[in-house]
């Protein structure tokens, strides 16, 4: 909200609706990575289930995704005044809903995911107990690279997402009480945050081979037409 000048936007619909606003943009870029974790649970826990790899799964997504973000911001139309202040509790409350509650989720659904992925390679990988025995199996766990890279790919989604959105509204729910703190450090945060948003991008794009061919292809038809 530093952005706007407050004072002239009197009119408390107009503020209502510019608040209402301003925690949507907030939590649905977190509630995004939610989102992407539920389809890929979905479509690999359960991958014998041919509706998870429909495209109507991926439009009710996105359509869950977008009315989950207005629900959820819905406190900000139904409070009650003062209509033009960010109070306290709507600071903590979209800092709670854009930091926690989508990594608490978030965890659970990689973990199962991560658990899932690990039973399926003992099931497929077993290994015998020794050279001298009857020819029993051993399902030892072993760490295969498909664990060890779904492991990186969730180390680091995590850290990335807690350690560059944390920062710039832990700060305003600080700055929501009589602390002191200035706008360079807010705005050396969300540089920051932003920073880790485009690193996150190319993590995707690095990720998505598919991605990364077709776009490749379509450069190399276009050099070609030249």
């Amino acid at each position: 909200m530093f952005y706007f000048n407050l004072p002239l936007l009197y009119a408390s619909n107009t503020c209502i609706i510019l608040l209402y606003a301003y925690n949507i943009a907030a939590s649905q870029i977190s509630f995004a990575f939610v989102t992407f974790s539920i389809h890929r649970f979905c479509s690999i826990v359960y991958h014998s289930i041919p509706f998870f790899k429909t495209k109507r799964w991926v439009i009710i997504c996105i359509t869950s995704h977008w009315l989950v973000v207005y629900l959820i911001s819905l406190p900000f139309i139904l409070r009650n005044g003062p209509y033009c202040t960010n109070t306290p509790w709507m600071q903590m409350y979209t800092f709670v809903m854009v930091v926690p509650v989508p990594t608490l989720i978030n965890t659970a659904l990689n973990m199962g995911i991560f658990l899932y992925v690990r039973s399926s390679t003992r099931r497929i990988q077993p290994r015998t107990m020794t050279a001298f025995t009857t020819g029993s199996i051993n399902r030892q766990p072993i760490i295969s690279r498909r664990d060890i890279a779904l492991m990186k790919q969730m180390i680091y989604m995590f850290t990335m997402f807690i350690g560059g959105w944390t920062p710039p509204y832990l700060l305003l729910v600080i700055d929501s009480f009589p602390v002191g703190t200035t706008f360079v450090v807010f705005y050396v945060l969300v540089i920051w945050a932003e920073l880790v948003l485009l690193g996150i991008i190319i993590n995707l794009f690095k990720c998505n081979h598919d991605l990364r061919e077709y776009l490749l292809n379509q450069f190399r038809h276009h050099i070609l037409r030249l």
